[in-house]
C-alpha cells in the first residue's frame, strides 16, 4: 500500500461517498492507494489540540505495519504531535490485537461508542512519541 498525502479533499469525498456519511472536522486526511494506484483506505485526523491527534482509519484489508508506521512518521515527524490516539471496536478482535502489536497501549473504554449494544463498545489505544517503537521507526 502507498500512502497518499496533499489529496486532503479528494480524499475525505471518498471516505464520505463510501461509507454512506460526511465526514465531521477533519484535519487531515491520508489516502492508502493499492500497487495499481487506486484510492482503497483512508487514514483521516481528528481533534488536534497541539499534541494528541486521533486517527480514524477506512478501507478493510488495507492496513498493514508499514501504513500505520508512515503515518506515524507524519503525525510525529510533519505535525509535531506528541501523542496518537484511535478508537477500535472492541468485536474487532484482528485489529485489537494489531494495534497492540504495534506498540499502542490500551488507556480504555468508551461504551456504546459505535452503538446502543454492550458489543458496541471502542477500545482506546495511544502512543507516544517517546515510546520505544516510535523512536524505532522514526
Amino acid at each position: 500500500m502507498i500512502l497518499m498525502f496533499n489529496q486532503d479533499q479528494a480524499v475525505a469525498d471518498w471516505v464520505s461517498k463510501k461509507w454512506g456519511k460526511p465526514l465531521q472536522s477533519w484535519y487531515y486526511a491520508v489516502g492508502i492507494l493499492n500497487k495499481e494506484g487506486v484510492l482503497r483506505g483512508a487514514a483521516t485526523f481528528h481533534n488536534f489540540n497541539g499534541n494528541n491527534i486521533e486517527l480514524c482509519y477506512y478501507g478493510p484489508k488495507t492496513i498493514s505495519k508499514d501504513v500505520v508506521f508512515g503515518l506515524c512518521r507524519f503525525i510525529f515527524d510533519h505535525l509535531k504531535a506528541t501523542r496518537l490516539t484511535i478508537s477500535v471496536p472492541r468485536k474487532n478482535k484482528i485489529l485489537t490485537k494489531s494495534v497492540r502489536k504495534m506498540g499502542f497501549k490500551v488507556e480504555g473504554v468508551l461504551r456504546h461508542f459505535y452503538g446502543p449494544y454492550n458489543r458496541d463498545e471502542a477500545i482506546i489505544f495511544g502512543v507516544l512519541s517517546t515510546d520505544s517503537i516510535v523512536k524505532r521507526i522514526l
